[in-house]
């Protein structure tokens, strides 16, 4: 197995990868078909049916890759999946993205900037144009590191044509921890410190930090990473009046938004970690003061948390504010691979960063994941892939946010992209919801 911090230059064996070659013929821009045709595959409990995919066109003679690797040792590496990914809007915007994400929180601490980019180089041959980050990251976040996920995206952007890729980041939320994040906004970084918050003022300052980082003259998505006014956050759900506290006004936050769309900074806006109060406070702003509404919402949606599919998924459909949900975490950390169920292994993101994510690996949720597991086994896939085809089934998800930190676990997550959930799976994956409802809850 190659070292991971070795540069790797993809030496294709099959056909060539229509985004390394400019070209959208690894996409349908066709509106995302019943999921009861959506893909050739055909998935079922026990057995997988293949029929092969229809033929991708080949690219026109003469066109050079629009991304250019860096000199390196030449070697085969994974190949990537013959899947099609569909592109699809992102809520009732005019933008369209892959149904996968390549999500980057662990570039610049899991992964080495070397290591980020072979991920993405691989994320882009399987047709994944589509990245997230935020100003915060890398997880878990810290003073020292914060703001390099986004710069390792933003050097790796730099060798890429940028209209071929969405990218959207984050401005944090009200935090008496992270006021570092607000001396970093600027180059060089400023002094103090202090709460942040999501005031008009802070939102701009981030966006200029991001586009920065990301060495980028726009920003596809911005969002608001969490609330500025107190909600249960990351595994709470219980609401305590008395954390109430005052707050900026959606107002405001909305106002900076158009003000930063119409000067071309960001194209469109959207929400995290929101309630729906929240959300429709966020719509109702935004028609006050005649702004664009957010177009996405990036909450924590998996198997082991579907407390999104409730009054929230109402809010956001499409009949009514028209919000795409970007899941984040929709394996749990990698949790529902199963690879925790009888320890942390060496080298496993819970193995370096002791502490984090503890709500995907509690005794209940533990027992959660193996039901899962033995679910993705008996149809022949693996517990990933079983994550991410469920994500894949819901309506109201446009594009699921996948992570890994090599390329044989993006090829692995990529595939379940090209399988179609039947019902007897579906049937027995609420079977164990019932008995395990959303065990990732900490309250």
């Amino acid at each position: 197995m190659r070292g991971m911090d070795e540069e790797v230059v993809y030496v294709h064996t099959g056909s060539p990868s229509p985004s390394r070659l400019g070209i959208s013929g690894r996409y349908r821009s066709t509106p995302r078909p019943p999921a009861s045709r959506r893909h050739p595959r055909d998935f079922r409990a026990g057995a997988m049916s293949l029929r092969p995919s229809p033929a991708r066109p080949l690219p026109p003679p003469g066109l050079r890759p629009s991304i250019r690797l860096p000199p390196s040792r030449h070697r085969v590496a994974a190949t990537p999946p013959d899947v099609t990914l569909d592109r699809v809007p992102l809520g009732h915007s005019d933008l369209t993205v892959p149904e996968a994400c390549l999500g980057t929180m662990m570039f610049g601490s899991q992964l080495s900037e070397s290591q980020a980019h072979n991920v993405m180089d691989f994320a882009a041959d399987c047709g994944i144009t589509f990245f997230d980050t935020a100003e915060m990251y890398p997880v878990p976040p810290d003073a020292a590191t914060h703001g390099n996920s986004s710069r390792i995206v933003g050097a790796w952007l730099r060798r890429a044509r940028r209209e071929d890729f969405v990218v959207a980041t984050k401005v944090v939320g009200h935090s008496e921890e992270h006021g570092w994040v607000l001396a970093n906004r600027t180059e060089p970084p400023g002094g103090g410190g202090g709460p942040a918050r999501v005031d008009g003022r802070s939102i701009k300052a981030a966006v200029e930090g991001e586009l920065r980082r990301l060495r980028t003259d726009y920003i596809d998505v911005m969002q608001i990473h969490w609330p500025d006014r107190y909600v249960p956050l990351f595994g709470r759900k219980q609401y305590f009046a008395e954390h109430e506290r005052d707050s900026v006004s959606f107002e405001e936050q909305a106002a900076a938004m158009g003000e930063l769309i119409r000067e071309g900074k960001i194209r469109h806006w959207g929400l995290s970690n929101e309630t729906t109060f929240g959300v429709m406070e966020h719509c109702r702003a935004a028609d006050a003061v005649g702004v664009e509404r957010p177009i996405s919402i990036q909450n924590s949606y998996s198997l082991l948390d579907r407390n999104f599919e409730t009054e929230l998924a109402e809010a956001c459909s499409p009949r009514n504010m028209n919000i795409g949900l970007l899941p984040w975490c929709a394996a749990a950390a990698g949790a529902l691979s199963g690879k925790y169920c009888r320890g942390k292994p060496p080298g496993s993101r819970l193995s370096i960063f002791k502490g984090i994510y503890t709500r995907f690996v509690s005794e209940r949720s533990l027992r959660a994941i193996e039901e899962y597991v033995k679910i993705a086994e008996k149809a022949g896939i693996s517990g990933m892939q079983l994550a991410y085809l469920f994500c894949k089934s819901r309506s109201f998800i446009p594009s699921t946010i996948i992570a890994a930190s090599n390329n044989e676990q993006l090829e692995e997550n990529v595939r379940a992209f090209g399988m179609r959930m039947a019902d007897d799976v579906l049937a027995a994956i609420n079977e164990v919801h019932l008995r395990h409802t959303n065990p990732q809850n900490s309250d």
